[in-house]
């Protein structure tokens, strides 16, 4: 008998997609911090609630955080 939910794959997909979407209705800033390496990506909207111009490299996360 076929499993009645899609692949895990198309799951992500969609929830990636939605995500997206409300991310960039709501207007929400969105960091990632890589604990490996300690490298920071941020999203444009993260960028502009800064006022710093896009495609910068973002603060280091200790700096970032004693502006908290």
């Amino acid at each position: 008998m076929p499993s009645p939910l899609p692949p895990t794959h198309a799951i992500s997909s969609c929830d990636a997609e939605r995500d997206r979407l409300a991310i960039e209705a709501a207007g929400l800033g969105v960091w990632e911090l890589d604990l490996s390496s300690g490298r920071i990506t941020w999203n444009a909207q993260m960028f502009a609630l800064y006022r710093l111009p896009e495609g910068k490299k973002p603060p280091s996360f200790e700096t970032w955080l004693s502006h908290c």
